[in-house]
């Protein structure tokens, strides 16, 4: 690690409502989400309404050597400063790992949780799709952000689409951060320790899920007392936010563990 690091927040809904912290996936950025990527934070949000929610992207600061206990031992000082008391999480994708390692280290800060697209460690795929990406990231190739998103969203068939727009799209943002999450992910691995989470959990996943398949999803779960799984059929890595009733589930889910 390279200093202290910091984490900046995005604030969504009244300032008097109870808080709520969201971790963003890749490529979880570490300011305020424009255009495309606030669109789909928004989505993400859906059933969060009541609460304050506080968007955090990734540390401002990561050693090339970072590991994830490292990285949520960051988050846990960020809780602890900013919000003090158990708060409920919700968390997608890598930003779903994160919050999975910081509930099983730092399990007296988090009330409730949400893992959205997410489980206790890669699948093969996903490790494979992720480390061609930090590849990619790290020799400045453009395609890197199209590839990572195709794999996320070509239930679209937005392939042709992504690659015809790859040239135009500007590199990723602070590559010194971004690929220390990425290569931290690709060993990140809490299911045989995820019985430590206290929290209520709630899991929502693809079926089609190239990075967190079912299969990893439900060892992670059933580790953890309680926690539920909705599985949704033909749906992939990033279309569960898009899904009618994710918003009512997340919703149900935070209003029952208030």
């Amino acid at each position: 690690m390279t200093g202290p690091a910091t984490i900046a927040a995005t604030p969504y809904g009244p300032a008097s409502a109870p808080p709520l912290v969201f971790l963003r996936g890749l490529p979880a950025l570490p300011h305020a989400p424009r255009g495309i990527d606030a669109f789909t934070e928004r989505l993400s949000l859906r059933g969060t309404d009541g609460h304050r929610v506080y968007a955090l992207g990734r540390p401002d600061t990561l050693g090339g050597a970072t590991t994830m206990p490292e990285i949520a031992d960051i988050y846990a000082r960020t809780l602890r400063r900013r919000l003090g008391a158990p708060v409920p999480v919700l968390a997608t994708s890598t930003g779903a790992s994160i919050a999975l390692q910081l509930a099983a280290d730092h399990p007296e800060l988090v009330s409730a949780l949400v893992i959205v697209s997410g489980a206790g460690r890669l699948g093969d795929e996903g490790r494979l799709l992720q480390r061609r990406y930090a590849d990619q990231v790290e020799a400045g190739d453009r395609r890197a952000d199209a590839e990572l998103a195709l794999a996320t969203l070509d239930f679209f068939g937005a392939g042709p689409m992504l690659r015809a727009v790859t040239p135009f799209l500007t590199p990723p943002e602070d590559v010194p951060t971004l690929v220390p999450l990425v290569r931290a992910e690709d060993a990140f691995d809490v299911v045989d320790r995820a019985h430590r989470i206290t929290a209520p959990t709630l899991f929502h996943c693809g079926d089609h899920d190239a990075f967190y398949p079912p299969e990893v999803v439900r060892a992670t779960a059933g580790r953890i007392p309680d926690a539920r799984v909705v599985i949704h059929r033909r749906c992939a890595h990033g279309e569960v936010v898009l899904r009618p009733a994710y918003g009512a589930s997340v919703r149900a889910f935070l209003h029952r563990h208030r």
